[in-house]
């Protein structure tokens, strides 16, 4: 985004933080819970971002690429998602 705005970005550093719950995956319990309440019950990133733009253009830049971005619209909407043995 930031080539296409053709601003230079001099540091861009992606800071990740989760709460997860799923123990009943590593074998420690947690049988009885369903589904939903297993795997990452929230996701958190920050980033730290610097380059020729003013904070405003970098805030938007942040922005667009995260309204855009595939691995961040995949976890915000459900999919279908299937498992099973292969042929």
């Amino acid at each position: 985004v930031a080539t296409w705005k053709q601003i230079r970005l001099s540091k861009l550093e992606i800071f990740l933080e989760a709460d997860i719950g799923n123990p009943a995956a590593w074998g420690a319990g947690g049988a009885q819970m369903q589904p939903e309440q297993m795997g990452f019950q929230a996701i958190r990133v920050k980033v730290l971002v610097e380059g020729d733009a003013s904070r405003e253009e970098l805030d938007e830049i942040v922005r667009h690429a995260n309204f855009y971005s595939p691995v961040a619209n995949t976890l915000r909407n459900p999919i279908p998602f299937s498992i099973g043995l292969a042929d």
